[in-house]
């Protein structure tokens, strides 16, 4: 085990950068505590995160 393994991870803003992050952030410490925060209460559609 690491130290991100065991850490909390918070996240402001749910943009392109912070959504690609989760992902990175997911498969580098499985175990780490990720928590994304967002003023919107609904996630807006956006066509460029595939890309």
């Amino acid at each position: 085990m690491t130290a991100i393994d065991s850490s909390h991870v918070l996240l402001l803003g749910a943009g392109h950068a912070n959504l690609l992050a989760v992902r990175a952030l997911r498969q580098a410490a499985p175990q780490a505590r990720i928590m994304l925060i967002d003023a919107a209460a609904e996630a807006n559609y956006s066509g460029m995160f595939p890309g």
